[in-house]
């Protein structure tokens, strides 16, 4: 993999790549309720997790925006549990629970700060504004570029949602020495393959094998690291 060594910028998705966004859901979720009182906690955090899956494919494709998702998401799980609350205002409170949690997959600050001494590094995300604004408090300037779906007004995987990014770097930069990071087949590599970038997906390497298109797969930033650190 020579290409490795041309790479200047890494391109790099948050939810499930950097951190576990599982676990912060989870943690989120339980704080919602314990303000609503609702004590079957699992049962209502499944039943969030079933309406609002669906919804984020929905805003990549721009078939909703964002303030319809936060209101759906919520309207769903409230009327199946029957709370008597405001769809907006929970809205507000659980992102605001989102926003104090920064759960990082092992290892990956250590990552990060051993990449700032040799690349650049965007946060690339397909979330609300209120809630990574809050994340990025806690991450201390670690990247140098960020781009939220939210405030970019496009999602991953449409080019104008790259090329905000791209606006925020000053230096020459071709797009093979940009490496995009993440998850989301469709979003990160895809979208990242589109711009004439590098792709690295972060998940099942044998799965990967049945698709095409990333440049490189690997089952956790660690690895990645591993692979950089050679080149």
């Amino acid at each position: 993999m020579n290409w490795l060594t041309d790479i200047r910028w890494l391109f790099l998705d948050m939810d499930h790549t950097l951190v576990d966004f599982n676990l912060t859901e989870r943690n989120a979720f339980a704080d919602l309720c314990a303000y609503l009182n609702v004590s079957d906690v699992g049962g209502a955090f499944a039943t969030f997790l079933e309406g609002n899956r669906p919804l984020w494919p929905r805003l990549e494709a721009g078939e909703i925006n964002a303030a319809e998702l936060r209101y759906a998401r919520q309207r769903y799980w409230l009327e199946q549990y029957r709370v008597d609350a405001d769809p907006s205002v929970v809205a507000q409170h659980y992102e605001t629970c989102l926003g104090n949690y920064v759960d990082w997959f092992d290892g990956v600050p250590e990552i990060l700060q051993e990449w700032r001494q040799r690349f650049g590094l965007a946060l690339i995300t397909n979330g609300l504004s209120n809630v990574k604004r809050q994340q990025l408090k806690q991450m201390a300037g670690l990247f140098s570029a960020v781009s939220i779906s939210e405030e970019v007004g496009a999602a991953k995987p449409a080019a104008a949602f790259f090329q905000h990014t791209l606006a925020q770097i000053t230096e020459p930069l071709r797009p093979e020495q940009v490496l995009v990071v993440g998850d989301n087949y469709k979003a990160d590599i895809l979208g990242g393959k589109a711009m004439g970038f590098r792709t690295c997906w972060i998940g099942d390497e044998s799965e990967h094998a049945k698709k095409e298109g990333a440049d490189i797969a690997v089952s956790a930033l660690p690895k990645l690291a591993a692979f950089l650190r050679r080149e």
